[in-house]
């Protein structure tokens, strides 16, 4: 059971662009017939990585990649457990004092110096705050790709920052673990208040992009999700002057959901725990700009390829005749 504020997508996008972390509203009715239809802007507000660096790390674990990259970097639990810390009002009762740095580096043998014990507090490098530990149950953390997805509403104005140690036993941060009830924690920020790729570039290329939530929690393998283009009022399953499937060139559709083996099925492949979240109802695509590099990668054409919604925040691309090319349709049954 999930509680009804988990992760929701905002289907109607308005110029002030709310987070939507895909989870305040869930439909528990039993759909019938097409019951999904997304825009490609829907995808969610509440998915971080800790690091830029874990962009390649999504890349390699979603391709089955076993490098020593992708192990090195894989976030453990040795002696320092994850912490993850979210950014409260002042007068939270249990809350922590804080400092955050954004892509923060590990933390040397004998401690962090004053540039990040008392840093300048400018935006998309360093915050200072009072900040709540949040419960294992508020969110998601693949540890190998490096990222969190959140099962909690956050504000947009909003700081996450973590605290947490890599396979190289690097520690990153210095949490609640290690401190006295009186010191301030030093934490990584994964997200800043509004990021934006114009004022926070370092934090905008932290938020992941392509997942999306599908309105429907407890979400069964039977369901069945689609890619389309949109020519007119008909959806196809190719883009004009190309042969092969857009869910192919997307490498959504491997496998045959039902056996989980090739050949492909033609629908969206769900890998329970992977890129999909059957509990609350979210899919992920497994190239970070799938309708711009995977576009691009498949040799589709640059009029196909919809670079902005990866460029630019909603608010830019809403409006972008783009936005039309495509769509994530499907039946999902629960």
């Amino acid at each position: 059971m999930i509680k009804k504020n988990f992760f929701a997508v905002i289907i109607a996008i308005t110029a002030v662009v709310m987070i939507s972390s895909c989870e305040s509203s869930v439909n528990s009715n039993k759909p019938s017939d097409e019951n999904l239809s997304i825009s490609l802007l829907d995808y969610s507000d509440g998915f971080y990585f800790f690091d830029t660096l874990y962009r390649r790390s999504f890349t390699e674990f979603f391709k089955d990649s076993v490098t020593s990259f992708l192990t090195n970097n894989t976030i453990i639990e040795n002696n320092i457990p994850l912490e993850v810390w979210v950014s409260a009002v002042t007068s939270f009762p249990v809350g922590r004092e804080c400092i955050g740095k954004v892509l923060l580096g590990p933390r040397p043998l004998q401690g962090y110096d004053t540039s990040v014990t008392n840093p300048n507090l400018i935006p998309d490098d360093a915050y200072a705050g009072r900040f709540r530990k949040l419960d294992t149950s508020e969110y998601y953390c693949n540890r190998s790709a490096g990222f969190i997805g959140f099962k909690i509403n956050l504000s947009p104005n909003s700081y996450v920052g973590v605290v947490y140690q890599n396979n190289q036993l690097q520690i990153f941060g210095k949490g609640q673990h290690e401190s006295q009830p009186d010191d301030t924690l030093i934490l990584k920020i994964i997200k800043v208040s509004n990021p934006s790729p114009s004022s926070t570039p370092k934090s905008w290329k932290l938020k992941l992009k392509n997942v999306y939530g599908l309105t429907y929690s407890n979400v069964l393998l039977s369901s069945k999700i689609e890619v389309k283009y949109k020519s007119g009022d008909i959806y196809l399953d190719t883009i004009p002057g190309y042969s092969q499937p857009i869910m192919t060139m997307l490498k959504t559709d491997k496998v045959n959901n039902i056996t989980l083996q090739p050949p492909p099925d033609g629908y969206f492949d769900l890998f329970n725990g992977k890129n999909f979240y059957p509990d609350i109802g979210v899919i992920i695509f497994p190239m970070l700009e799938p309708f711009s590099e995977g576009l691009n990668e498949a040799g589709v054409s640059q009029e196909y390829q919809f670079y902005e919604l990866y460029s630019q925040p909603k608010f830019e691309v809403y409006g972008n005749t783009k936005l039309n090319l495509y769509r994530i349709k499907g039946v999902i049954n629960n």
